[in-house]
């Protein structure tokens, strides 16, 4: 019974994980190449704009979202009656929301942006465009999510990407003007919203906008507080470093940081939809039985420690060769940034089943408050480690900020739920991994291709010789797979 029922979690938590990071990792290589295209065909000042004006009018975006995302997750996987009530008030919010946020916007845009060219100003449009119908389309994809239909999700994601990358691509090689270029953001993302009512109309039933009283949406907006507390403070955590980089040193120092940080933030990112993925499953165990919360939740942690540390460990001891592979000998000082920064895939994992955790037992409140002395601390840790060590300082923090994060946060899960032991699930997986790491350092001439896949085979099996996975793990990992079964 034990087995069948961690089968059960293990497969959709393993199928919404996947669904969710193969979407995201294809439309980011999508856009990937058309950055690429795009800079060298219109040069540098246009790929400066381009670069600012979505990064200006994503940070309004962020600001618009009011917590709205999580927060109907968790709300819709504890129930499952099929009202969308929630979701109308959401949506209404989420509209109000943007309408207040981008006039914000504008009023900045002439207040410090009067001397700018009329063409930056129009890309700042095209992108605010492009923000706006993508936030409405968000509380869709919330509520599809809440439903832990990732598939679908996952999907919609992609058609947007390919939506923007492909007609942008074709407009770039038709030789097509910028703004020609740029109209297709707000088109592609007006066109996505539409999907993505279809999606849930067919899924869900069809949407009928419902309005309530100002006293209603201002207890909503209470309640959404603390998600939004805490969206904003982690974004800020999470951008907080190139920030300061920028100011206390030069373009060069961030240039190394971001080409090495760059490489561990996009496998960290993965933690993200395990956390998406896994809310849902602790939310609906929360309000049916707290012994198998506890039970799933150690279940899950051994698995994320057995997949992060290994690449935390690989990548920090193959980290120059990696480097070199991706950039050119005027990166190579990147690498100490990775050695340093791969180390916050195990924090940031191991993380995602504690914050997860935390939104599930209705300790948000508590979550945001040590969210809030984390980024206090990492403030002040980054203006200090950045003006006496430049990049390798501000890797530095960036490890301790997600080490601290995590501390805290299995302090909170300690003191308001249940003991979950951090230490036990690295200490066989810590063993192979030194064994890995042994066998890279003498075969490090090997090309990565083959050091890699043989690294990692070298783990596997010291794993199972440690006793690392027991057979019944085993068995449900394999009954993982599609097409198996666990006997």
């Amino acid at each position: 019974m034990r087995s069948q029922y961690q089968l059960g979690h293990g497969r959709r938590i393993l199928r919404n994980t996947t669904f969710l990071t193969i979407g995201d990792k294809f439309g980011y290589l999508l856009q990937f190449v058309f950055f690429l295209y795009f800079a060298r065909k219109f040069g540098v000042v246009p790929t400066g704009e381009y670069s600012f004006a979505f990064s200006f009018t994503y940070v309004f975006s962020v600001f618009a979202d009011l917590g709205i995302s999580i927060y109907l997750v968790r709300e819709i996987a504890r129930d499952h009656s099929g009202s969308r009530e929630l979701f109308y008030d959401c949506l209404v919010l989420r509209a109000l929301s943007i309408v207040i946020i981008f006039l914000l916007a504008a009023v900045v845009l002439m207040l410090f942006f009067q001397d700018s060219s009329v063409q930056k100003l129009r890309v700042i449009g095209y992108f605010g465009g492009y923000w706006v119908f993508f936030s409405i389309a968000d509380v869709f994809l919330a509520e599809l999510n809440g439903y832990q239909k990732m598939g679908r999700v996952a999907l919609l994601g992609i058609w947007l990407k390919l939506l923007n990358t492909a007609a942008g691509l074709l407009l770039i090689y038709l030789g097509l003007s910028y703004d020609a270029v740029m109209i297709v953001f707000p088109v592609s993302s007006l066109i996505y919203l539409f999907t993505c009512i279809l999606v849930s109309s067919h899924a869900l039933g069809p949407v009928r906008i419902k309005f309530r009283d100002a006293a209603h949406y201002k207890k909503l907006l209470s309640e959404l507080m603390p998600f939004f507390s805490a969206l904003i403070l982690v974004e800020v955590l999470f951008w907080q470093d190139v920030l300061f980089l920028g100011f206390l040193k030069d373009d060069q120092a961030v240039g190394i940081y971001s080409s090495g940080i760059k490489i561990a933030g996009f496998i960290l990112g993965v933690s993200t939809f395990i956390y998406i993925a896994i809310l849902p499953v602790l939310t609906r165990l929360f309000t049916e039985s707290r012994e198998k919360l506890i039970e799933t939740s150690e279940t899950i942690l051994r698995y994320l420690v057995l997949l992060s540390l290994p690449i935390a460990v690989g990548l920090t001891a193959i980290a120059d060769k990696v480097i070199s592979l991706f950039y050119s000998d005027l990166f190579r000082d990147a690498s100490i940034v990775l050695k340093i920064t791969c180390w916050t895939i195990v924090a940031g994992f191991v993380q995602a089943i504690f914050s997860a955790l935390l939104t599930a037992i209705d300790r948000q409140k508590e979550k945001v408050v040590f969210i809030a002395i984390n980024f206090a601390v990492s403030t002040v840790l980054n203006v200090i480690f950045i003006y006496y060590f430049d990049f390798t300082g501000a890797a530095i923090v960036k490890a301790l900020t997600a080490v601290i994060g995590l501390i805290s946060f299995v302090y909170l899960v300690s003191r308001y739920f249940t003991l979950l032991s951090i230490v036990r699930p690295f200490v066989k997986p810590s063993i192979a991994c030194i064994v890995m790491a042994v066998f890279i350092h003498l075969f490090y001439s090997w090309e990565l291709i083959y050091l890699i896949p043989v690294s990692g085979g070298i783990y596997i099996v010291s794993l199972l010789l440690l006793g690392g996975i027991t057979r019944d793990e085993i068995r449900i990992m394999k009954s993982l797979l599609p097409g198996t079964t666990c006997s």
